[in-house]
């Protein structure tokens, strides 16, 4: 899943003016796509290779607007960089339908990706109930295993009833000729 990115849009105030630095990143040495805010002082407008007006000036840009949208800009700029920072001022961006509509579809985007994310949670928290409850129903009760002590206590009883001369392993091996594939020589 892509997250959607949405500019934080500015409130347009009486007297108040906003400043703003895009970084764009240029595909092929150009890029073509509005300005992130709407409103814009044109003489403002800087573009260069660092940030905070730093680096090279780039003076190879096309600015253009809408008619349907006057307040808006769209920018082509054509550099040699992978990355160029655009500097403005703004009064405050418009807010159109278009923006509402954007917001409305990434919510319901939202809420089918919630949707699918506790189906499947869902899922596997049953998945992992089912898996619990079958290790209890297959448990071993206390009486049906052993601890420690008595697991040592059955290997003592089983070599204390060896003969004497097989009561260590080093004399079972030597007794069976030390042969590495004993099961397979006892087979034939």
């Amino acid at each position: 899943m892509e997250i959607s990115k949405f500019n934080e849009k500015f409130n347009k105030l009486e007297g108040n003016i906003y400043t703003v630095e895009e970084e764009i990143t240029l595909t092929n040495n150009l890029y073509d796509a509005p300005l992130a805010h709407d409103n814009i002082n044109k003489k403002t407008l800087n573009i260069y290779t660092g940030r905070m007006l730093t680096g090279e000036k780039i003076t190879n840009y096309f600015l253009s607007t809408p008619s349907e949208t006057p307040w808006k800009y769209n920018i082509k700029i054509l550099a040699n960089a992978d990355k160029v920072y655009i500097t403005y001022e703004t009064v405050g961006d418009q807010v159109e339908a278009e923006d509402i509509n954007n917001v409305q579809n990434e919510l319901l985007m939202t809420q089918k990706e919630t949707n699918t994310y506790i189906e499947s949670n869902n899922t596997r928290v049953s998945n992992a109930e089912a898996r619990i409850k079958n290790v209890e129903d297959n448990k071993y009760e206390k009486s049906e295993t052993f601890n420690k002590s008595e697991i040592m206590q059955k290997f003592n009883d089983l070599i204390d009833s060896a003969p004497g001369t097989l009561d260590t392993l080093n004399e079972i091996a030597k007794a069976l000729g030390d042969d590495p594939n004993f099961s397979t020589t006892i087979k034939y």
